[in-house]
């Protein structure tokens, strides 16, 4: 089969080209900042509390606390091992996870029209906020790379029935639970969807459904292994926690919005840009239900044949929704908010994609490529102005604080003055980035930092530019100023004036 003297096999290799060379340079950027970003507050209290317990420890989440991703936890635990304490080495596992996203983004999306699969490719690698989460030592970007995997085995799974899939779409997803436990609710709706397809979606093929059968007792069984692997840990986090995904005020303002503003960085969202933007995403979901209603009220076996990829996001994407929603109503569980909420985000881009295939396929040839096209037009500048490691979505703040540490020390020696131990008062926010760097940087003349705030013993004080003037008043001096954290670095004027006690344990 040819189209415009080219051949099928032909068009498929240059489109893995340039996936290929689209996503080398997402990782080469992601690499980049995972080396150069300073570690975040989240960061650096796992990395000083987690990894250093036993293997059997982790897994059975002995400290519990929302902050200890388990699967990012045993990542650092061996990266330290293999590589050092480097910002890039403990942030090695997500990296790897961002090739995972990436190669199963590409499968997700290759049964589309040449320019639509590699737009929609060029979409999951151009969001600042998605990427951005790739690059810390969190669970986030583990959970986004093993949930698309999860997706794309699930599709194989319903579609061949396949031991493989149903193998493989049960170890991501209880791997993507392992990573969050936000992922949990998307294990279950993925069930789900399996279960609601091999009943409902019609198929004529004898062979498909004597498979099914089959699948069924390697279903169960994967279904225990996740089981007895996440009992523990989630009943755990339980007792001892509670599930803080950071949203108080509702689905809309908390988890749509999240989305709207991973959508339009650097957009302000009023009330009228989150009623246009939540209609559109609600759009994007309501409208392959209709599809999928009337294809069943017609049993026509064919249309979920081919896409099924979009069957499975779309359900999988409300069932999770559902599923938030009812936890919040039954067991008070907190609303998805900010990078709880991001592991959707993908699920959009998928679907945007997905949607003008179809549109495509129904004559509409010019409008979805230039729709796609005023999709890539937007993310991608967009992505180039927000990406980088002095910008953060939500550890701005922390952005420089690296910097800051560097600046503190080439200060103390350049004054010669390295008989004494120092200590930072310092905003609480600062206190567990700056304890990482005094371990892994060996600074033992530094006293550890506390969330006790400034005190009378400060040689040093890191404080946001709008305390700076009064800190000047108070006789300390500017030793760096960071912008782009909004942070200022200030050393006590006169060290001649030192009080007795050097610092606070």
């Amino acid at each position: 089969m040819h189209h415009e003297g080219v051949s099928v096999d032909s068009r498929g290799r240059w489109v893995r080209w340039i996936m290929l060379l689209v996503g080398a340079t997402t990782v080469a950027l992601a690499v980049y900042r995972a080396d150069a970003a300073s570690f975040t507050h989240d960061e650096s209290y796992s990395y000083l509390n987690y990894p250093h317990q036993s293997f059997g420890d982790i897994l059975r989440h002995k400290e519990a606390f929302t902050n200890n991703h388990l699967l990012n936890t045993m990542g650092m635990k061996y990266a330290e091992r293999l590589f050092g304490t480097s910002e890039l080495a403990l942030r090695v596992p997500n990296v790897l996870a961002l090739v995972v996203f990436l190669i199963y983004g590409a499968l997700l999306l290759r049964p589309l029209p040449s320019v639509l699969a590699i737009g929609g490719f060029v979409l999951l690698c151009t969001n600042s906020y998605l990427l951005e989460l790739f690059t810390l030592a969190r669970g986030y970007g583990l959970s986004f790379g093993f949930f698309l995997m999860a997706q794309f085995h699930l599709s194989r799974a319903i579609s061949s029935a396949h031991l493989r899939h149903v193998v493989l779409f049960h170890i991501a997803s209880m791997l993507a639970a392992l990573s969050s436990f936000t992922l949990l609710t998307a294990y279950v709706a993925g069930l789900l969807v399996y279960c609601a397809a091999v009943v409902v979606v019609p198929t004529h093929d004898p062979a498909l459904r004597a498979k099914r059968r089959s699948a069924n007792l390697y279903q169960v069984l994967m279904l225990v292994l996740s089981v007895l692997v996440l009992w523990e840990p989630v009943r755990k986090v339980t007792l001892d926690n509670v599930f803080d995904f950071g949203g108080k005020r509702g689905f809309f303002d908390n988890t749509v919005v999240t989305w709207i503003g991973a959508a339009l960085p650097g957009v302000e969202v009023t009330a009228i840009v989150a009623t246009a933007m939540g209609s559109l995403l609600a759009l994007l979901v309501v409208v392959p239900c209709a599809i999928m209603v009337v294809a069943l009220v017609r049993r026509n076996p064919l249309f979920f044949e081919k896409q099924m990829i979009l069957v499975v996001i779309t359900l999988t994407l409300l069932s999770t929704c559902v599923g938030a929603g009812l936890q919040h109503v039954l067991l008070h569980v907190d609303h998805l908010e900010g990078r709880f909420a991001m592991f959707l985000y993908p699920s959009f881009l998928l679907l945007v994609a997905h949607l003008l295939g179809m549109l495509s396929e129904r004559g509409y040839r010019p409008l979805a490529p230039a729709l796609m096209l005023g999709a890539v037009l937007w993310s991608v500048p967009t992505f180039l102005l927000h990406f980088g490691p002095y910008t953060s979505v939500e550890w701005g703040y922390d952005v420089r604080t690296k910097d800051a540490v560097s600046a503190l020390v080439n200060d103390r020696l350049a004054r010669g003055d390295t008989d004494w131990c120092v200590h930072i008062g310092n905003e609480w926010v600062f206190e567990p980035t700056l304890n990482f760097y005094r371990v892994v940087g060996k600074l033992d003349w530094m006293a550890p930092a506390d969330r006790k705030g400034i005190g009378y013993d400060d040689e040093y004080r890191l404080v946001f530019e709008p305390d700076r003037n009064a800190m000047v008043a108070q006789g300390f001096e500017l030793v760096a100023a960071f912008s782009e954290s909004g942070t200022v670095l200030l050393r006590r004027g006169s060290f001649d004036q030192r009080p007795v006690v050097r610092a606070r344990s």
